[in-house]
């Protein structure tokens, strides 16, 4: 997966990261662990154009990789506490599964056993549901639902927080900004088109590309009533050093001639916190 930064920089912007680096530390990589401090924005793009995962991995892809769709995995197959396979139901899996080797037990269920690892990436929602459903996850809850406990895991389902997000966006004259000159007149959008096309330089190819990025903590946040009130173990989570209070993104522009500018992104400590109940999901559901 290719990550660069933008090859159009913004007039004034070695000026303004400057500033910034004179209030905030500088962060040279803040893909690296710690994201405090202030940085040139990194992205996924590589020779001027956005890089996305199918484009990274399923392009080109291996000759050892199956992606099927409709075979919605339901469960995790387990031999005493190892993680061997998985269940999958859904008419792809049922009449795929066979034709490949793999395993079909049920009518309209099949399952596939691993050779290695089970790798389970179902997102922040759907693998907690995932493990719930194969029997990881806080026993009171499962046993009532007759699911096996594999693992009485307490925290599986728990305690998902968000963050808010804010936009501070202005409107500009179309004119006032170096960046919509040319998507005001056809003639001057249409040779920056060109220009991309040929060397994927020019205004096209900074479009809408962050520049800088900051994650920033707060003493003045630490130090408030309101964080007092917060539990002893929230108030340690976000005491720690590489735990953001703020993220700031400055964005170039819209495709819109006066709808141009950069907005900030500020995240903040969340006050409340989801769980999912298990007791929502029949033990047969079929995840989307």
């Amino acid at each position: 997966m290719s990550v660069g930064v933008t090859n159009a920089w913004d007039p004034g912007f070695g000026e303004f990261m400057r500033s910034a680096y004179h209030y905030h530390p500088k962060n040279l990589d803040h893909n690296s662990g710690n994201p405090i401090g202030v940085s040139v924005c990194q992205q996924g793009i590589h020779d001027g154009k956005r890089v996305t995962a199918s484009g990274a991995y399923l392009a080109s892809s291996p000759p050892n990789l199956t992606v099927m769709t409709e075979a919605s995995i339901t469960k995790v197959l387990f031999q005493d506490k190892k993680a061997v396979g998985v269940q999958a139901d859904g008419k792809k899996s049922s009449s795929l599964f066979p034709l490949m080797g793999w395993r079909t037990e049920l009518a309209n269920t099949s399952t596939v056993y691993a050779k290695q690892e089970v790798i389970l990436a179902a997102g922040a929602i759907d693998s907690p549901k995932l493990l719930l459903l194969s029997g990881i996850g806080p026993a009171r809850d499962l046993e009532p639902l007759n699911i096996p406990v594999t693992k009485d895991l307490p925290g599986v389902g728990k305690n998902l927080q968000d963050r808010l997000f804010l936009e501070l966006v202005t409107v500009q004259d179309p004119k006032s900004h170096h960046r919509t000159s040319y998507i005001d007149s056809p003639v001057t959008l249409e040779q920056a088109r060109e220009e991309w096309m040929h060397s994927q330089t020019g205004p096209l190819s900074g479009f809408y590309l962050p520049q800088m990025i900051a994650y920033l903590k707060s003493d003045t946040v630490l130090a408030s009533q309101e964080f007092m009130t917060l539990d002893k173990e929230t108030q340690q989570l976000w005491q720690a050093e590489t735990k953001p209070f703020y993220e700031m993104i400055s964005v170039s522009q819209f495709l819109l001639p006066d709808f141009v500018i950069a907005f900030f992104c500020p995240w903040i400590v969340p006050r409340t916190s989801v769980s999912l109940d298990i007791s929502l999901f029949p033990t047969n559901l079929r995840l989307p």
